[in-house]
């Protein structure tokens, strides 16, 4: 089974495109949400819903959308202080100054060999925010 995930970042105005390739077990087992949150590296929200997980092993990659009725400013304060204790380094400074709080919010932080991406958006449904995480473990050779 192909299957293309796309993640719209329109305040970025950019647009992510996965490629999925899973054998038929694998899309009958993806059309269930996790029971718990998939990556372990990185804390879940606090009462957020996990919708969607993807993970490469071959590439280190892994991909987690929750959704969470908290606004995207709430969302990075809690992953900015959370990951940060953790030993991670924001790569890119807090761009939110000034901004409403629901307006989209990206950061990125590196951790050893990792990078994490968390993107806080708002959802299609009002109210409603959709948390995205990208995790990438960078594979030694």
């Amino acid at each position: 089974v192909l299957r293309l995930v796309v993640v719209h970042l329109a305040e970025q105005r950019r647009t992510i495109v996965f490629k999925l390739d899973q054998s038929d077990a694998e899309y009958e087992s993806s059309l269930q949400p996790p029971e718990v949150h998939p990556l372990k590296d990185l804390p879940a929200y606090p009462g957020s819903t996990i919708r969607f997980y993807a993970r490469d092993e071959q590439t280190g990659f892994s991909l987690a959308t929750s959704v969470t009725q908290s606004s995207p400013e709430a969302v990075e304060g809690f992953y900015r202080s959370s990951l940060k204790p953790d030993g991670w380094t924001a790569l890119l400074p807090s761009a939110s100054s000034g901004q409403p709080a629901s307006a989209a919010r990206l950061s990125v932080y590196e951790k050893g060999t990792a990078l994490c991406y968390v993107y806080a958006g708002v959802a299609g449904i009002p109210a409603e925010t959709r948390i995205t995480l990208l995790h990438k473990q960078r594979l030694l050779k």
